[in-house]
């Protein structure tokens, strides 16, 4: 791991792995954007969404979160 933003994400999924985390995956072209910048936006997801940025979406019914 060598950028700031991979060891950033990095710290938050062990977090999210201690809560219950089971699986979490992402489709990466690496010819389009470095793995560094892939974490960068997907570290700015998340920012958003712990500032309550976000709406649940449930008309999938795939999740096994309760609501």
């Amino acid at each position: 791991m060598s950028g700031l933003e991979q060891k950033k994400l990095a710290e938050r999924f062990a977090r999210m792995r201690a809560d219950g985390l089971c699986d979490l995956k992402f489709s990466l072209n690496v010819a389009e954007a470095t793995v560094e910048q892939v974490c960068m936006d997907v570290n700015r997801v998340y920012e958003l969404v712990d500032a309550g940025n976000f709406v649940t979406l449930d008309r999938w019914n795939d999740s096994n979160r309760k609501l």
